[in-house]
């Protein structure tokens, strides 16, 4: 079944309505066979696809873009890929015309995230600096719409795209995503010990290094420069003590399968909106998406290596080490499972309504 947030963002994406004829409900089957494979996508080779690149253990990291072939791995993706056609049905109707719909919506999620400050969980999503983490997460968002324009829209008018874009990437949905996969996830578990790490120094300074190091990371160039870092400072104890914070926290295999999940969920948009003339099994696809694991396992090493190297230069060893120290810990364990948790599924259901909007476009209509 759909979830809210998903239904919300097709809403924003198709207000009339969509077409059943146009949404398979099931793309496997005899009849989604055929001789037409990815490589074959004419004008959309090669096609920009939604990664997910290294998140932290304080949610500190970016979904990134990945400019290829899309990205997976072997065995179900853990989204939700389905087409709520009976949800879009009973929201069906220009936005404009419908502001009382759209303004109960609205209150449903908000008070489906409610209360936010009557509870450490939310107390927690603050001090790891989540709010601001999320705003620059949606800045990256509306810079990689500009990026599928470019290379899925060439010649085609997309007027509106930008503002869909924004729409998708509406920063109050997603802190309401995270808040409430976060409060799901941390039931029963011992939030006020792990609230107590991130109030307190070291935890306090981590956090303002972490939101620190992603905002600057918004300057392309501060990029390049930490990554230049990263290359000098190979064969370091500062470098060592890095990797075995990443390794503590599992970064580089979560963010590669966040990715992979992501960039399937971005092409199962693609398809179910109708983007392409001929059908493609999932066989097909997860085919082609995990032919390029390698090259998303390559640049997730190299950035959360080269983010977290820069983000933590000002921190004493000592520090770092009592960081590792909590990550290790089952307190650690149980908020790292509950972050990537949280931030998930929000990704899955932003890459694929991107996919449903970059869909109608390549189609020639017009949002």
């Amino acid at each position: 079944m759909a979830t809210v947030q998903q239904a919300f963002f097709l809403w924003l994406i198709y207000p009339d309505g969509m077409d059943p004829a146009k949404v398979p409900a099931d793309r496997t089957g005899e009849g989604y066979g055929g001789e037409t494979g990815i490589r074959t996508l004419g004008g959309l080779a090669p096609t920009t696809v939604f990664e997910t690149a290294p998140f932290d253990h304080s949610g500190t990291s970016p979904r990134r873009v990945w400019e290829g072939r899309l990205r997976w791995g072997p065995g179900p993706c853990k989204g939700d890929l389905g087409s709520p056609v009976h949800i879009l049905y009973l929201l069906r109707g220009p936005i404009r015309e419908r502001p009382m719909i759209r303004t109960a919506l609205l209150m449903l999620i908000a008070l489906l995230a409610a209360p936010l400050r009557a509870d450490p969980v939310h107390d927690l999503y603050e001090a790891l600096g989540l709010p601001r983490v999320i705003e620059v997460m949606q800045a990256e968002g509306i810079e990689y719409g500009d990026q599928i324009a470019a290379d899925m829209f060439a010649g085609r008018s997309a007027e509106d795209w930008e503002a869909t874009v924004r729409l998708i990437y509406d920063d109050q949905a997603m802190k309401l995503a995270v808040i409430n996969g976060m409060r799901a996830e941390l039931e029963g578990k011992d939030v006020p010990a792990m609230l107590a790490f991130f109030e307190a120094e070291p935890g306090r300074s981590i956090v303002a290094l972490e939101v620190a190091g992603r905002e600057a990371l918004l300057d392309s160039a501060v990029e390049e420069s930490a990554k230049s870092a990263l290359a000098e400072a190979e064969g370091s104890e500062r470098l060592d003590l890095v990797r075995a914070y990443i390794a503590a926290n599992d970064l580089v295999d979560s963010n590669v399968v966040g990715a992979l999940n992501a960039n399937y969920a971005f092409y199962g948009g693609l398809v179910d909106g109708g983007a392409f003339d001929f059908i493609l099994t999932d066989e097909q696809i997860l085919t082609e998406v995990w032919a390029s694991e390698p090259d998303i396992r390559a640049s997730t090493t190299e950035w959360v290596e080269s983010f977290l190297l820069m983000a933590y230069a000002p921190l004493p060893d000592a520090d770092l080490e009592a960081y590792i120290a909590f990550s290790e810990s089952a307190l650690g364990q149980d908020l790292n499972t509950a972050l990537f948790a949280a931030f998930d599924p929000m990704f899955n259901d932003i890459s694929r309504a991107l996919g449903l909007g970059a869909a109608r476009y390549m189609a020639g209509e017009e949002l």
